[in-house]
């Protein structure tokens, strides 16, 4: 008996534990958000969203409102982010000779200009990406979600029952 009680504080505390860190994640892309960081941000809440998901599956009945809660969460984050357009990044890096900081000279093959036409269309079908991925996102935790909810199993002889008073309140019309 003395075995089992101290196994299952340890499975406790495991799982608390594991909540803690994908708690801290989810801080972490909040901080990268408020910072203005988009894209990072994002990599973080993806990555809180699968910790979650791999959470729950290990751990099906820790706190089930809360990580449904954060699951939830973390889906909105994803999907307002997806949508927004992409922070400019910095130029391409290129390898310098050892002993020499990278330089953020792009090479000269890329030095023309795509016509403002296309820019702005490749922009749009990057930010129809980033809609649909999101909506992917969401979608599959929606189908999760779905699937995870599985009916109370009926006893055979439940359902008998149920039929024979149909029966008798047939007869009785």
């Amino acid at each position: 008996m003395l075995l089992l009680t101290g196994v299952l504080p340890a499975r406790a505390d495991g799982a608390d534990d594991a909540y803690v860190t994908i708690y801290n994640t989810m801080q972490e892309a909040e901080n990268l958000e408020s910072n203005g960081q988009g894209t990072r941000a994002l990599a973080k809440y993806v990555e809180a969203q699968t910790a979650l998901q791999r959470f729950q599956r290990i751990y099906p009945d820790w706190n089930v409102k809360l990580v449904n809660f954060r699951l939830s969460n973390v889906a909105s984050r994803i999907a307002a982010l997806s949508t927004q357009p992409a922070a400019p990044g910095a130029a391409p890096t290129t390898q310098s000779a050892p002993g020499k900081a990278p330089t953020n000279t792009p090479p000269a093959t890329a030095q023309r200009s795509p016509p403002v036409a296309d820019t702005q269309q490749l922009d749009s079908l990057r930010g129809q990406v980033r809609q649909l991925q999101a909506d992917k996102i969401l979608l599959e935790a929606k189908l999760k979600e779905s699937l995870s909810a599985q009916p109370a199993s009926l006893d055979p002889r439940e359902m008998a029952r149920a039929q024979d008073k149909m029966k008798v309140l047939a007869q009785g019309k």
